[in-house]
């Protein structure tokens, strides 16, 4: 039935626009027609005029003098040859047979300069119209088209996100399910209990990601920036990550501590969510292996990289990576699940706090490197 109508609006939406451009040329046609009837109708009034001051000086008594005729400047006098006057030209009565009158040079060729120039005018406006009535038509086509690229994205963004609840949900309620049967041993109890807890972080996670989402679409994200001190928030960062994963993932570790009093300008806030969309991608799709954070400080700027021995990806594709809602490729299936929104979010809060987050890796199987880059505080004379 959705298609159906589709294709009616479609159809409809085609038959307007054939209707419209046939409209666009029926008017500049029309107006044309009209000119040249108001034009022939001038030239006609002046030939009219010529029998009519014809007839006048026929009933002279003296014959006329040649050049402009007095008090009507656009008809002149002239003297005629053998044979009939030709053209526009009017032979006066038998007593001056030799002359005759005529609509003069300059009126002519006024009458054709307006009529060029009326001309160009309607060609010019009716072509202008018919340009400017395209470009309509092709802003429209890629509105349309747009609008429907979005209704897609907000479709499979739907799906994904539905599928991407569900998971985290299913493990809780299994959990609780579990728990209420009271079949759980008692030295098993905390290992379900982290189960349930990494699935509830997994599921606050993803809304936050939603969330703030939304709120750059909207432009309402707030940011405050301040002086931070990246050696003790690493630390604690990677504290709480780490007793988040589970048992058997060798973890997510410094390769080597900060520099001692490290201090980067930004959002500690914005800056944990940055760093839990990358570490959630090493995870993902590090294909196990150990998650590395490296830092090196530069003179101004403070290069933090999240590193994975993972799938990896090809080089052409790390900016599409920071596309929400990705379309995975035969190239990088392995892809496919989750929201495509982490990555995006990250780069978009990193600039948010002056910052960037850019993608690096060797190719398919080679591994991944994301490197935060963030603005060094400023140090006090």
């Amino acid at each position: 039935m959705v298609r159906s109508v589709h294709k009616a609006l479609v159809g409809l939406f085609a038959a307007s626009i054939l209707t419209l451009a046939a409209l666009v040329v029926h008017w500049t046609v029309l107006l044309w027609q009209h000119e040249s009837t108001a034009l022939s109708e001038a030239e006609q009034s002046l030939i009219v005029a010529s029998h009519r001051a014809a007839q006048d000086l026929g009933r002279r008594d003296r014959p006329p003098r040649l050049g402009p005729l007095t008090g009507q400047p656009r008809l002149e006098v002239v003297r005629l040859g053998k044979g009939s006057p030709a053209g526009r030209t009017v032979r006066l009565s038998p007593r001056f047979a030799g002359y005759g009158i005529r609509p003069g040079p300059a009126a002519v060729k006024q009458l054709r300069s307006k009529r060029r120039r009326r001309f160009l005018m309607l060609m010019g406006e009716g072509g202008l119209a018919l340009v400017l009535f395209l470009v309509f038509c092709v802003v429209l086509l890629r509105l349309l088209y747009g609008e429907r690229q979005r209704r897609r994205e907000i479709e499979a963004f739907i799906n994904t996100i539905s599928h991407e609840l569900k998971t985290p949900l299913a493990g809780i309620k299994a959990l609780l399910g579990t728990l209420q049967m009271g079949n759980i041993p008692a030295e098993r109890m905390n290992e379900y209990l982290d189960m349930g807890l990494r699935e509830s972080d997994r599921l606050e996670h993803l809304v936050e990601n939603i969330l703030i989402a939304n709120r750059i679409r909207r432009s309402t994200l707030a940011v405050r920036l301040k002086d931070l001190d990246l050696g003790p928030f690493l630390v604690e960062y990677l504290e709480h990550r780490n007793a988040l994963l589970p048992v058997d993932h060798p973890g997510v570790h410094l390769v080597e501590d900060p520099p001692d009093g490290l201090i980067v300008r930004a959002d500690g806030d914005k800056l944990r969510v940055v760093l839990e969309n990358l570490t959630d991608n090493a995870i993902k799709y590090g294909d196990g292996s150990k998650v590395r954070f490296e830092v090196e400080a530069r003179v101004d700027r403070v290069h933090l990289v999240v590193a994975d021995d993972g799938i990896g990806f090809a080089p052409e594709r790390a900016e599409a990576l920071f596309e929400g809602l990705r379309a995975a490729t035969q190239e990088d299936a392995a892809m496919v699940h989750g929201t495509g929104l982490g990555l995006g979010i990250a780069r978009k809060l990193a600039r948010t706090m002056d910052g960037e987050v850019r993608a690096h890796s060797a190719g398919p199987q080679k591994g991944s490197r994301f490197l935060v880059e963030l603005r060094r505080a400023e140090e006090e004379p």
